[in-house]
């Protein structure tokens, strides 16, 4: 593939091999951008074969471009837009597998605030219109990209990762409008603040060292009371502060868990789950008619931070006071008091009864009303 300038424009060309046949339909799609964020594509027949063109006038790739990371919420916003619009290319006949995966090639598009991407216009096979036909290392490469990471966190690359190689449209969707409506957590000011306390505190140490030597040692004595004092205040602060923006980043989420000790399971209809992590004792309680377990946080939501527990391990059910546990790990190991669950099918739980996800042991008990 490559870039040519002519007086039409600016295309990106690639030459068809033989074995390559175009979908009229496909095309046709493509050029009118049914999908949200493909590159217009052209037929050409040369004297070399026949030709695709791609469209990016007025488009730079997105590897050329510093000042869009700028404004990290629009950045954020056009790729959400684009794994949203790839969630959804089975809808229109359109197979990611034609998707030309690679970030080299991904093009922003300045007038319209979007992501763009060439998309073969050739007739694939039905394996090209799963989301896995895109690639696990492909996909790792592609989110790799040094703008992505300027603005998704870990968890989100991962969470679009491990969509698109479970073949999940729904979860690459809905991990794409996670992002969508949610923005970093900067403070800024609060870091500069604290920096500037604790340059004060040591430029009164400075001088109270200072005083020592000049023999003052009342106004040596003030000015280390003066120092020691502002050095705990900031210290303190800076932990209340991180403390706050924890409980303020938890209270904009949906919660659906709650510290075992501080609810009463007798006056409320819940299944409390304890297990181990490390020497420490976790307990977790579930009200909800719906909750998932795994080790990715972004997914899950009560999160087991251990390697032999999948991402999304098991999704728990609530209908009335009946709980169903449903395996929905990719390894299958998922075990109720020593019987390994048969991936898929849902399994009534009751009190006292253990559960394996893994490595991880939880003890089960079942609240009354």
């Amino acid at each position: 593939m490559e870039i040519r300038k002519g007086p039409y424009g600016q295309f990106v060309t690639l030459r068809c091999e033989e074995r390559d046949v175009v979908s009229g339909y496909a095309a046709e799609m493509i050029r009118k951008d049914i999908a949200g964020f493909t590159l217009p594509v052209y037929i050409n027949d040369t004297s070399f074969g026949r030709e695709l063109a791609f469209d990016c006038t007025g488009m730079k790739r997105l590897s050329e471009i510093t000042t869009i990371t700028k404004n990290k919420m629009i950045l954020r916003n056009s790729i959400a837009d684009l794994f949203i619009s790839i969630s959804k290319m089975s809808d229109v006949l359109l197979a990611p597998g034609n998707i030309v995966w690679d970030n080299t090639w991904l093009f922003w598009d300045e007038d319209n605030k979007r992501l763009r991407l060439c998309v073969h216009p050739f007739e694939s096979d039905p394996e090209a219109l799963r989301l896995s036909s895109l690639g696990d290392d492909k996909t790792q490469d592609f989110i790799s990209h040094s703008c992505f990471k300027e603005v998704l966190t870990s968890g989100e690359r991962d969470s679009l990762l491990f969509a698109i190689r479970d073949n999940d449209c729904s979860l690459l969707e809905r991990s794409a409008v996670n992002i969508k409506n949610t923005s970093p957590d900067v403070r800024p000011s609060a870091v500069h603040t604290f920096h500037k306390e604790i340059a004060i505190a040591l430029l009164s140490a400075i001088i109270a060292l200072a005083s020592v030597i000049l023999s003052e040692l009342f106004i040596s004595f003030l000015f280390f009371v003066a120092s020691c004092t502002l050095l705990i205040s900031t210290v303190l602060k800076d932990g209340r502060s991180k403390r706050f923006a924890d409980d303020n980043s938890d209270s904009s989420k949906t919660r659906i868990l709650f510290e075992a000790e501080h609810s009463d399971p007798n006056t409320v209809s819940c299944m409390i789950l304890t297990y181990y992590s490390g020497a420490e004792q976790i307990r977790k309680a579930i009200y909800t008619q719906r909750a998932t377990v795994g080790s990715d946080c972004f997914l899950s939501d009560i999160t087991v931070d251990n390697d032999s527990v999948s991402p999304l391990h098991v999704q728990i059910m609530k209908n009335k006071d009946i709980y169903t546990v449903t395996d929905i790990s990719k390894d299958n190991m998922t075990f109720l008091d020593g019987l390994r669950l048969e991936k898929g099918r849902e399994y009534e739980v009751r009190d006292g009864q253990r559960m394996m996800l893994g490595d991880v042991s939880f003890d089960i008990r079942l609240g009354l009303r």
